[in-house]
């Protein structure tokens, strides 16, 4: 029977086997083998990603539950919020850039957001774009973009925060008829 010995990461195993003659009940031996090497793969192991998905479907949903749990670079769907976190009229539509803090929603540690914006403009060629705090150019921010007057557009943008939760937003001066946000979850 060919089975490798020691397995500890992917490159331990033998593409070759099991073998056509090897008897079936070997079969959950060479499992165990693939189960091992797929661990090696996942950041925190896969203790620390069963856990966390048995979390979510568990409905854990405190912050502080959550942030013992979770290992770097997870997402966490924030769930099914019942509103948007930020409406038309919760925006200055200045053309300027303002800080947008969402400690209260997003938990320490958190290292970007999922945004899910939609918005309508009664006039054609009007944005909002959104930034990581603190960054200076607008080139490397989500740009939301009404090509034309009422028209909904809409969009998930992944946008990165900073430790203090905080991200900047910038809405044209322009006469919105429609601007939601919603924080979907993020990444730590």
């Amino acid at each position: 029977m060919g089975l490798e010995a020691g397995v500890t990461k992917l490159s331990d195993l033998d593409p070759t086997w099991p073998l056509s003659t090897d008897l079936r009940h070997y079969g959950d031996d060479h499992l165990r083998n693939i189960k091992i090497a797929a661990k090696s793969l996942l950041p925190g192991g896969v203790t620390e990603q069963l856990s966390h998905a048995d979390l979510l479907l568990r409905g854990t949903n405190t912050h502080a539950q959550i942030d013992t749990h979770i290992s770097n670079g997870a997402f966490v769907d924030r769930g099914d919020p019942v509103d948007y976190d930020k409406t038309v009229g919760d925006f200055v539509k200045d053309a300027a850039w303002h800080d947008w803090d969402l400690s209260a929603i997003v938990p320490s540690g958190a290292r970007a957001v999922l945004i899910r914006l939609v918005g309508e403009a009664s006039s054609a060629g009007t944005c909002m774009r959104l930034r990581k705090d603190g960054n200076a150019y607008s080139t490397n921010s989500a740009y939301l973009y009404a090509s034309a007057a009422n028209i909904t557009y809409g969009g998930d943008y992944i946008v990165p925060c900073s430790a203090g939760r905080v991200i900047e937003y910038y809405v044209a001066n322009a006469n919105w008829t429609a601007l939601n946000a919603l924080v979907a979850g993020w990444f730590f």
